[in-house]
């Protein structure tokens, strides 16, 4: 590893990894540091992406997430997209093991300096500016420095340490374990969803479409209604804490292994050892019991067993950073599209309570626009907010934290840090339209068509 970089991206998640690959395709000289063993985030848990459509089948994202997913079609390990009427609108499954290959061949081919199994213990400003930062990895500290830093660590982590204004919530979302089940029958299960349709929970359906039998049939991602767990005695700390099964099939598998984001941690924070701890303790406690409710009451699962689970429990929100704009709720359900948008947002405000099983969701009706000032913290130069953890209330952070918007914003955020590394400027002071327009030379989506009223 060098001493100095153009462009240094914390975090190798969803949207790291993406704003690592923008730029050095736009020439940069870039380190992306990441604590885990891989990269991908939480897309390489299995889960399948959300958020490319809106209910009427506009493309909200292209451009480098775009090209992953053609990418992991020709390796065998996507399919999709998959359209739908439920509120999620599109769904496109993915195969992790396939994922993280994937992303490595995409980082290799652009040069990208890959630093694995580290993470910022501290850095150094310069007055408001950022110039360096410690990692912390197997073989002691390092002291890196960079010209432009992203932040995309999920948790505003380097904005935080760098003394930028941040801002989290009492009521955090709670995170989830996923974890992989094989030898499944879903042909089995469709049809007892066929039989007997008042177990899916289709209260999320979006207006206007009718439920048929082809609805329950050959689907890549389920959502079983919760009378089937109200069926469930509690014993024990066998709490589930969800209102829907929810769970997605594996590609490659042919529909006999299914990934499943069901367990759900309350009063977890995820900026914090110690409650990180408990709830990760929590949901693995939990892990055997869903196990055997899944043999025991759904239809195709009798003779199922766990595969894998992530290596880390999934979190929904923790920190953002308190940038030069803050997205709404309001931005989002009008469909604003501001002169500065360097993403598109589409999926349906989805905020999950802490507190019990309950989740407050609202359908949206078409793209939104996410304006480049959401990436930029106060109180602090030279660094791009990425992915989660970019400013925005916690009603819209329940939009854009989805993996496609996620996978766009990097893009945006990458693009940005290189062409401020270039031109030795500060991001802040970088022209939006310019960005823009690399952006959509590159593929990216900034407008979206008109929806009729």
């Amino acid at each position: 590893m060098k001493k100095r970089y153009d462009v240094i991206v914390i975090g190798g998640g969803t949207s790291g990894w993406i704003a690592a690959l923008a730029a050095a395709r736009q020439g940069a000289e870039v380190l992306l540091v990441e604590r885990r063993g891989h990269a991908g985030g939480a897309l390489a848990s299995g889960l399948p992406i959300l958020g490319f459509f809106d209910i009427h089948k506009n493309r909200a994202v292209g451009g480098y997430a775009q090209e992953f997913v053609q990418r992991m079609t020709a390796a065998g390990g996507c399919e999709g997209p998959v359209f739908s009427d439920a509120w999620h609108a599109s769904s496109v499954p993915l195969n992790n093991a396939v994922v993280k290959s994937t992303i490595v061949r995409m980082l290799h081919e652009a040069g990208v300096h890959l630093r694995l199994f580290s993470q910022v213990v501290a850095v150094q400003a310069d007055g408001p500016s950022m110039r360096a930062v410690t990692l912390q990895g197997r073989s002691g500290r390092e002291r890196v420095e960079g010209r432009v830093f992203v932040d995309a660590s999920g948790d505003a982590e380097v904005s935080h340490l760098a003394g930028a204004a941040v801002r989290s919530s009492d009521d955090l979302q709670p995170p989830s374990l996923l974890f992989r089940l094989e030898n499944v029958d879903l042909n089995e299960l469709d049809d007892y969803l066929v039989a007997h349709p008042e177990v899916f929970y289709n209260r999320r359906l979006i207006p206007g479409r009718k439920i048929t039998p082809d609805f329950y049939r050959n689907r890549d991602f389920y959502l079983v209604h919760e009378d089937l767990i109200d069926s469930v005695p509690y014993e024990g700390d066998w709490m589930p804490y969800v209102d829907r099964f929810m769970f997605s099939v594996i590609p490659g598998t042919e529909r006999r292994a299914v990934v499943v984001n069901t367990l759900r941690g309350l009063f977890v924070d995820g900026t914090d050892s110690g409650s990180l701890t408990a709830g990760t303790v929590q949901l693995y406690r939990n892990l055997p019991h869903l196990v055997s409710f899944f043999r025991e009451r759904i239809p195709g699962f009798a003779r199922c067993y766990p595969a894998d689970s992530d290596p880390e429990i999934q979190l929904r929100e923790t920190r953002r950073i308190a940038g030069d704009a803050t997205l709404t709720a309001e931005d989002i359900e009008d469909g604003r599209t501001p002169e500065d948008t360097i993403a598109l947002g589409c999926y349906y405000i989805d905020v999950h309570s802490s507190r019990d099983k309950t989740n407050a969701s609202r359908l949206t009706d078409k793209a939104y626009g996410i304006p480049y000032r959401t990436l930029l913290p106060g109180g602090i130069e030279g660094v791009i907010a990425a992915g989660r953890c970019i400013s925005g209330t916690k009603e819209a952070a329940g939009s854009f934290r989805v993996m496609a918007t996620c996978m766009a914003v990097g893009q945006a955020a990458g693009t940005a840090a290189a062409l401020a590394a270039r031109t030795d400027s500060t991001p802040r002071a970088l022209d939006a339209d310019v960005i823009r327009r690399i952006l959509q030379h590159e593929g990216a989506i900034l407008s979206s068509p008109a929806v009729p009223r």
